[in-house]
């Protein structure tokens, strides 16, 4: 860069020799040497001096002008110098930024990994307790399992004649609950379709009724117009005379006739349109399952038709079948002959209220083990919204067969 308080030297151009002109001051010249050798050589030697010296100072100018374009020339040089230098600062600086950034990337990559690595072993010493506290519930399942074992070997010789008994009587007894449930439906279908067709004939009387009157009024409503067309031409004689009075007393009775006369076809029109309105064909569909008085209780036996009922009913089903299975329940076909019928009441929070043992599976301690597998599997889910907002308690009703697992059936009815 230049420097701002340097000084510039100032450029001059040395004046021209003077021109000796031919003809004149040659030649009083020649003649003043001539005359005056001397004078000559001193004024010879004085123009020769001052050429020297105006050479010396335009040599010296120049010297000038090149040292200042020279120290112009270093001063570009300086700064194209100092440019460069601050190039290549910036450059290291944002090389230094970038492996720092590079080392903060590492370290808390390092650090990621380091809480993953903790993250991880978190979750393994979980999954250990969790098979730990696994291992711990199958062996008091087994233990369970073991001592019902033990306990119905000691009751099945005892109970194998009563069991084959009950047997016998529960299929009589399902036999003739089927037989007035199909006596049941049947009456109920029949009584369904004469109520459906009852009501169908009272819908068409009711809609001929209605076509009647509404052509009556018609009708009715055509001859009171005319009518009143005609009584203004009939009392026409002169404005304020006795057929203008009949006119208007002819109107007015018309138009009360008129009222009269549409009252009581208003009223039977009304009559026919409430009928209308108030006849309905019913529904052809299964009458639902009973609830409680207070509609806040459901039994669901497998007919119900609820979607979000059948579903909580299913996730009920499911947990019991599957926990079953995991649980390893020791239940064959050999030890149950009789697949029992379970009645199991659940509260809104998934508390098991009661289970009931609706039909025996001939043996005492293998009932006794369902109500114990049905608590001990508790609690349930809770209803779901749309449920709970309808039901407070709900009996799921299944037949629990025991071969290849549990399975929870529907009751064939």
């Amino acid at each position: 860069m230049i420097a701002s308080n340097s000084e510039e030297a100032p450029f001059a151009v040395a004046p021209p020799l003077p021109e000796i002109e031919a003809g004149s001051d040659a030649d009083a010249l020649a003649r003043d040497t001539e005359s005056r050798p001397e004078a000559a050589e001193r004024a010879i030697a004085a123009h020769e001096e001052q050429a020297a010296r105006e050479e010396a100072e335009q040599a010296l100018q120049l010297q000038r002008e090149a040292a200042r374009l020279a120290a112009a020339e270093e001063a570009q040089r300086q700064q194209r110098q100092a440019l460069l230098l601050r190039a290549a600062e910036e450059r290291l600086a944002a090389e230094r930024a970038e492996r720092q950034h590079q080392a903060e990337e590492r370290e808390r990559a390092a650090l990621s990994q380091r809480e993953a690595e903790r993250l991880a072993a978190q979750v393994r010493e979980q999954a250990a307790a969790e098979q730990r506290l696994a291992a711990l519930r199958e062996r008091e399942q087994a233990l369970a399992r073991e001592a019902q074992q033990r306990e119905a070997q000691r009751l099945a010789a005892e109970q194998a004649k009563q069991a084959e008994e009950e047997a016998a009587q529960a299929e009589r007894r399902l036999a003739q609950a089927r037989e007035r449930q199909h006596a049941d439906e049947l009456r109920q279908r029949q009584a369904a379709e004469e109520v459906a067709r009852r009501l169908a004939e009272e819908r068409a009387r009711a809609e001929g009724l209605a076509r009647e009157l509404a052509e009556q009024e018609g009708r009715r409503a055509a001859a009171e117009r005319l009518r009143a067309q005609a009584l203004p031409g009939a009392g026409s004689p002169g404005p304020g005379g006795p057929g203008s009075q009949g006119a208007a007393g002819g109107g007015a009775g018309g138009a009360r006739g008129l009222a009269g006369a549409g009252e009581p076809g208003s009223a039977m029109a009304s009559r026919a349109r409430e009928l209308l309105r108030g006849l309905t064909l019913p529904n052809m569909a299964p009458p639902a399952r009973p609830a409680d008085a207070g509609g806040r209780r459901v039994l669901a036996d497998g007919g119900e038709r609820d979607v979000p009922l059948r579903m909580y009913v299913d996730s009920v089903r499911q947990k019991l079948e599957r926990t079953a299975i995991l649980g390893g329940a020791r239940f064959s076909a050999r030890e149950v002959r009789i697949d029992p019928l379970v009645s199991l009441i659940l509260r809104s929070d998934g508390s098991v209220d009661d289970v009931t043992i609706v039909r025996s599976s001939g043996r005492a301690d293998m009932d006794d083990a369902v109500r114990r597998f049905v608590q001990l599997n508790a609690r349930y889910a809770a209803f779901p919204p749309n449920v709970a907002a309808r039901f407070d308690i709900i009996e799921i009703r299944r037949v629990w067969r025991f071969a290849d697992g549990l399975r929870l059936l529907e009751e064939i009815r």
